[in-house]
C-alpha cells in the first residue's frame, strides 16, 4: 500500500504554495488535502472548540483534489486525521508558505502549527516555508521548496523521526540552481518589530492594525541560527518538539522552592 500524506497549509485551499506542493510529491504516494477556507497567517495553534465548521469537497478537471474547512489549520490536520483519511496518514506536510517561518515567528505560525498538530498526534510532520519578502520581491520560487520538500519527505517516509519532533524546512527563494548548501539549523532569536497603526474617523482612533515589517535579530546571532543560514542562500532545516518545558531550569527552580521552606 502507497503512504498516505496529509497536506494542509495555513494559506486557505487556493494558495499557490498549496498547489506546487502538492504536485511536487505526488508521486510519494497517496494524497490527502485539507486546508483552510480561507487565509489563516499567523492563527498559531488555534482550533474551533464546540463551533460548527462549514466544509466543502474541492475538485479539480472533475476529479476530487481536496477539502476546504471553515477552520484553522490544526482543525484541517484534525479533522483529515480523525475522519477523513481511510488510515492514519504516514506523514503531515504543511505549507509551502509564501514567507519563511524562523525565529520567534515559529510560535505565531499557523503553517508550523499545523506539522505540529501531526506530531500530537503521532504522524512525522514537516513544516514547508520559502523566504519570500513581499514587500521587496515579486517572483516566488515555490518549485525550489517544493524539491527540497520532496527530498525530505521521501527521507522521512523511510526513516521516520522521533516522536514529537517536526522538521521545519525553510528554501531560499531563488532558483535550484542558487542554493548554496544545507544547515541543520537552530531556531532564532530573531523577531518582526511589531508597529501599531491606527486608523481615526471623525477625529478618533476607532481601530488599530498591525504593520510591523522589520526583523530585528540576535545581536551576536549564532551562524546555525535560520535566519542566518537563509542569508547565505542555504536551505535551513530545524527540528521542533512541542515539549515546552525548559529542562535546564527546572533544578535551580526546584532549588528556590527548597530555600523558601516549599519542597518540590
Amino acid at each position: 500500500m502507497k503512504p498516505l500524506i496529509l497536506i494542509s497549509n495555513d494559506d486557505g485551499i487556493n494558495a499557490t504554495g498549496l498547489r506546487v506542493l502538492h504536485d511536487s510529491v505526488a508521486h510519494l504516494g497517496d494524497i490527502l488535502v485539507v486546508a483552510p477556507e480561507h487565509q489563516c497567517s499567523a492563527a498559531s495553534h488555534a482550533v474551533s472548540i464546540c463551533k460548527e465548521m462549514l466544509y466543502r469537497v474541492v475538485t479539480k478537471d472533475g476529479q476530487l483534489w481536496g477539502h476546504a474547512l471553515e477552520g484553522m489549520p490544526s482543525d484541517c490536520v484534525k479533522l483529515g486525521v480523525l475522519t477523513l483519511a481511510d488510515r492514519k496518514p504516514d506523514l503531515v506536510l504543511s505549507g509551502i508558505n509564501p514567507g519563511a517561518n524562523i525565529g520567534n515567528n515559529i510560535l505565531y505560525s499557523g503553517t508550523v502549527a499545523a506539522a505540529r498538530e501531526g506530531a500530537m498526534l503521532g504522524i512525522p510532520s514537516i513544516a514547508v516555508s520559502l523566504n519570500y519578502f513581499r514587500h521587496t520581491e515579486k517572483e516566488r520560487h515555490f518549485e525550489t521548496a517544493g524539491e527540497w520538500a520532496a527530498c525530505l519527505a521521501e527521507m522521512v517516509l523511510q526513516r521516520g523521526l522521533p516522536r514529537g519532533v517536526v522538521l521545519n524546512l525553510n528554501v531560499p527563494n531563488v532558483v535550484s540552481s542558487e542554493i548554496r548548501g544545507v544547515v541543520i539549523s537552530r531556531q532564532s532569536r530573531s523577531m518582526f518589530l511589531d508597529e501599531m497603526e491606527p486608523t481615526h474617523e471623525n477625529g478618533e482612533v476607532r481601530a488599530y492594525r498591525n504593520v510591523g515589517k522589520v526583523m530585528m535579530e540576535e545581536p551576536e546571532p549564532d551562524e546555525n541560527n535560520d535566519d542566518v543560514v537563509l542569508k547565505h542562500n542555504k536551505v535551513s532545516i530545524t527540528p521542533l518538539h512541542y515539549d515546552l518545558t525548559e529542562h535546564h531550569f527546572r533544578e535551580e527552580l526546584d532549588a528556590w522552592l527548597r530555600e523558601h521552606g516549599r519542597e518540590s
